[in-house]
């Protein structure tokens, strides 16, 4: 059995092996989880950019017929956000 002097002896910031070998697990488990979240965000992002681009190209559309020059400035309007959001 080891007694409190002997942890001493220790330098003050070295770590136990089993107590890495304990945290280790949990960090690759935390790591998992924050890729899998940061790949569900740039989805979401990248849903979000098309949907803002084919809104304005679907306005246009509609209004082409009607107000050709409004259906120029939103298809432009389009391709400025996605060159923007890139």
């Amino acid at each position: 059995m080891k007694s409190a002097i002997g942890h001493l002896e220790r330098a003050p910031d070295a770590v136990p092996m089993q107590t890495m070998m304990t945290l280790l697990p949990q960090i690759c488990v935390l790591a998992r989880h924050a890729v899998a979240r940061l790949s569900s965000l740039r989805a979401a992002s990248y849903e979000r950019r098309i949907g803002v681009a084919d809104s304005l190209m679907e306005r246009a559309e509609a209004c082409a017929g009607q107000d050709p020059r409004r259906a120029a400035e939103l298809r432009q309007a389009a391709l400025s956000y996605l060159g923007v959001v890139r």
